[in-house]
Parts: C-alpha cells; sequence; structure tokens
C-alpha cells in the first residue's frame, strides 16, 4: 500500500488531508500505514498517530483467529475482533487513547481524527466500531 501510495503521488496528499482533519479509520494494514514507525516497510509509514507496531505480530494467515475485544464503545464492553496477520502495538504516545484491549494488550486506539484497530471489525456484523468513528470522530 506504502509504494502503491508512493507511485501514485498519494502519500503527501493523504498525510496533508488528514493532517487537516480529514477523518481515518485504519483497521489492520491501516493500522501499520497511520503509525509513526513499523518494521520492514518498503517506505516510511505516514506518521499519522504516535504509535509503534510491529507487522503480523499476532502470528501468520494460518494463525488467524477470532476473539472478544473489551472495549467502551460496545453496548456490552466487547466486540469480536478478526485478527488476520494483525499489527501489535509496542508503544503508545502520550496523546493515544486506548479505547480497546485484546487480553491486556491495546487493540484500539484513537489520536485526534485518527482512529485504528489491529483487527477486521468489518468482517463482522457488530458495527460499534464503525458508529463511534461516525459520531465521534468524523465530525
Amino acid at each position: 500500500m506504502l509504494r502503491l501510495l508512493e507511485r501514485t503521488g498519494l502519500t503527501e496528499y493523504l498525510t496533508d488531508a488528514v493532517i487537516s482533519g480529514l477523518p481515518y479509520f485504519g483497521t489492520c494494514a491501516g493500522m501499520v500505514l497511520a503509525s509513526c514507525k513499523a518494521d520492514k516497510l518498503p517506505f516510511p509509514s505516514l506518521s499519522l498517530m504516535d504509535i509503534e507496531v510491529e507487522r503480523n505480530s499476532y502470528g501468520r494467515q494460518k494463525d488467524s483467529f477470532q476473539k472478544f475485544v473489551s472495549t467502551p464503545l460496545s453496548s456490552d464492553g466487547k466486540v469480536k475482533g478478526v485478527f488476520i496477520r494483525a499489527p501489535r502495538i509496542l508503544r503508545t504516545g502520550e496523546n493515544i487513547e486506548i479505547l480497546g484491549y485484546l487480553d491486556d494488550e491495546a487493540v484500539i486506539v484513537r489520536e485526534k481524527n485518527v482512529l485504528a484497530a489491529s483487527f477486521h471489525p468489518e468482517l463482522t456484523d457488530d458495527n460499534s466500531l464503525h458508529n463511534y468513528f461516525f459520531s465521534e470522530v468524523a465530525i
């Protein structure tokens, strides 16, 4: 994705738009793009939020899993997380709001107009994260 953004000249456009206030919701690889640091990338990440991530940290494709993530963003305090070669958050900056945990690890984070999740909420029937994004982040 970074390679494509660079080849099409969209890296600066996207970065400038998000810095100017365009809402951004990155899931899985979208979290990697938004991070300020990630391992083994062909180009620097977009540095849209102050997090460092490790790519594919929860395992390879065959290690994919589903597990509930605890979060106040859902009416019952949890959402189903679909983790497919998911990134792990190694460090969060002081302005990062942690909105969800898998066991004791942060997996949903927000900084201003940028929301990111280590997993794929779009692969479930639960719209809690998307509703939060549209009602609280994209306002």
